[in-house]
């Protein structure tokens, strides 16, 4: 008997220095997040946890009501006061209505994934293309802002991925887009008629473009800028992607031995280290745009981080994001391992609304989902 209260002491006390420790961790968490006092990369590593702490200290914090209520009051309230990052995580929110906003504007934001070409390259497999492009055909949105994007007049690849033509053709006669072209891996290498990165296309005349290239990234990530003119009003749509980091979580979970596992977790660390410096210098580029813009912003892409990260920090600043507005669930972007996460976001300057933020998880054919957002500014 002495020995099972031993045990049961034990057990609660090591409940208890876990609980405290979490508490900890997350109040240094929210003093560099609210903050950003320090953006070293080792803060990337920092914040990228802070979701699982904060479960788990929620799942302790209905532990210690159950088993001793004084026990509970201090994680409930290390909780409470990270309600913003809650914000960032789920989503709550019923569709909306204008009100007397009288403008509406549809954004789309989807990283193709090179519309699927490699698949096709490897097995002539078309139908990930096809799944995309139904979609760019009938969302209906008005600006269209894509990453990874791929058109390419080759003789490897059928008409289907002349994507230029095919979105001009489903009504967006206006584009921006790098002005050099970029390549991309393989035997397409060969052809000089494509281009690989983000662009921007638009159902309304932009009469001004310019873009930045993040050259540490592989020369295919970066962002596009265009004002656009819808009626009397213009407006300022950008369209990023930054640093890929290429983790394959799902390659550690596949490994066939402990080395290899190993190996896999060493490279999985070194790649975030690199995009978590990466992304801490990129974002600030976009943002200069935004700051000095003299037009309502839109900013929408891949971020490759997850809401609590420094890049989506530091935009917060200066923007509203349109899944915190009007986003339901957890908003789920990826459409490949880890799945739980949302790394494709769109913000937006005061002067919109958020009328209703949806993940197009119907679109299988790339390793990302669309997000439309319809506005009324």
């Amino acid at each position: 008997m002495n020995s099972q209260n031993h045990k049961g002491g034990f057990f609660t006390s090591l409940l208890a220095l876990i609980t405290y420790l979490l508490c900890g961790y997350l109040l240094i968490g929210y003093l560099i997040g609210y903050t950003l006092w320090w953006t070293h990369w080792l803060t990337g590593f920092w914040l990228i946890v802070m979701p699982w702490v904060m479960l788990a200290l929620a799942l302790l914090t209905i532990f210690w009501f159950f088993k001793n209520v004084r026990q509970a009051w201090a994680p409930l309230l290390v909780l409470l006061a990270g309600w913003p990052f809650w914000l960032r995580t789920a989503g709550f929110h019923a569709q909306k209505q204008a009100g007397e906003l009288t403008q509406t504007l549809r954004v789309s934001t989807f990283n193709t994934t090179a519309f699927g070409s490699t698949t096709y390259l490897e097995n002539h497999d078309i139908s990930p293309l096809h799944s995309m492009l139904d979609w760019l055909k009938t969302s209906h949105s008005d600006v269209l802002c894509l990453q990874e994007y791929y058109s390419w007049d080759h003789p490897y690849l059928p008409d289907d991925f002349q994507m230029n033509d095919q979105l001009r053709k489903a009504g967006y006669p206006y584009k921006a887009i790098f002005k050099e072209l970029k390549w991309y891996s393989g035997n397409l290498r060969k052809s000089e008629r494509g281009f690989l990165g983000p662009v921007l296309f638009s159902k309304y005349p932009i009469i001004n473009q310019t873009y930045h290239v993040f050259e540490n990234a592989g020369g295919h990530n970066g962002f596009v800028l265009a004002d656009i003119k819808k009626g009397p009003d213009t407006l300022r749509i950008i369209s990023i992607h930054l640093y890929s980091m290429g983790v394959r979580v799902g390659n550690v979970a596949r490994a066939k031995n402990s080395k290899v596992a190993k190996a896999e977790t060493r490279s999985i660390l070194h790649k975030l280290k690199e995009g978590f410096i990466a992304h801490n210098l990129e974002i600030n580029e976009a943002l200069k745009l935004v700051k000095n813009s003299p037009y309502p912003v839109i900013l929408c892409g891949d971020y490759n981080e997850v809401p609590t990260g420094i890049a989506y920090s530091k935009t917060r600043r200066y923007l509203k994001n349109s899944f915190e507005e009007a986003g339901r669930g957890f908003g789920f972007t990826l459409n490949r391992s880890p799945w739980f996460i949302r790394i494709d976001n769109q913000f937006h300057s005061n002067h919109f609304k958020v009328l209703r933020h949806t993940v197009r998880r119907d679109v299988k054919g790339s390793d990302h989902f669309p997000v439309e957002v319809d506005y009324a500014y």
